[in-house]
């Protein structure tokens, strides 16, 4: 059983169409890949857990806290921008893949993993690490766009209430940060802003962004707008709500911060080449 039949078997078993029955099971998959990228058990209610592991073996493993199957249900509804009652329609889902299984069919979808025997098989970390980045699920421009727009606005509000007469100015274009907060008689303020889906408990940070934060520290401020909303059946995509955390004075500590790219430079290419290492023809 593949994708394509687990999704027409939802449609028919909820008697809604192909396009929302989808929009389910890429919700199931995106909010499990989700949870195991921080690094969490994933518990489908009356269906199983999922735990990542990495592909090489040897390591001693993490012992994790297994949560409620209703805290999946909580983040598959806030993942599809519905309601928990909603979201209840995971059953459906669950009751096709076991129904399937049942029958002694295995269920592959693609880009997630495969079901058989007693127990649903995770996905490795090194197939979660394709899927997925700091901020959560990988984005299109366009969600991007939204997601950004929304944790801006709800930072420049929050700014503005907090500090009450302070000019608030969009620097995002020219500076390592978003916004110069001036509150009346204090020092300006600068303000880096991030905007998730996700529960924010990680962001990615440029190396501006860090060099700016330790420059002008304790002026500085994080603000971290998680938990954001994304109707992706828009057009363009629509982001709202979120929660917001205020971080000041703020600069990222060393410890906090894991190196996601290195710039290399290649030898023989800065320097004129050796003999013994020249550059050879492109045919």
């Amino acid at each position: 059983m593949n994708k394509t039949q687990v999704v027409q078997a939802v449609s028919q078993r909820l008697g809604i169409t192909k396009k929302h029955a989808k929009s389910i099971c890429d919700g199931v998959q995106t909010t499990v890949l989700a949870i195991l990228m921080r690094d969490e058990i994933a518990s489908i209610p009356d269906f199983g857990d999922f735990e990542a592991e990495p592909r090489t073996g040897g390591r001693a493993r993490r012992k994790r806290a297994k949560p409620s199957g209703r805290l999946f249900v909580d983040e598959l509804a806030q993942e599809l921008s519905i309601s928990t009652t909603q979201a209840d329609n995971l059953q459906a889902w669950v009751k096709v893949i076991q129904a399937a299984l049942k029958r002694g069919e295995r269920v592959t979808l693609t880009g997630f993993g495969t079901f058989g025997g007693n127990s649903p098989s995770a996905p490795t970390m090194a197939s979660l690490k394709a899927k997925a980045s700091g901020q959560g699920i990988k984005l299109n421009p366009k969600e991007k766009k939204a997601v950004d727009e929304r944790a801006m606005d709800a930072a420049r509000k929050h700014l503005e209430s907090r500090f009450p007469g302070c000019l608030v100015e969009d620097v995002s274009k020219r500076k390592p940060y978003d916004f110069l907060c001036t509150p009346a008689g204090q020092t300006e303020l600068k303000v880096e802003v991030k905007g998730t889906t996700t529960g924010g408990q990680a962001v990615t940070l440029t190396a501006g962004e860090v060099k700016a934060a330790n420059r002008f520290y304790p002026h500085t401020a994080l603000i971290v707008v998680s938990q954001i909303s994304l109707d992706k059946n828009s057009d363009p995509p629509v982001a709202q709500g979120g929660r917001l955390r205020f971080h000041h004075p703020w600069r990222p500590s060393p410890s906090d911060l894991k190196p996601l790219q290195f710039k290399y430079t290649v030898p023989g290419l800065v320097r004129t080449p050796k003999p013994n290492r020249p550059d050879l023809p492109i045919r």
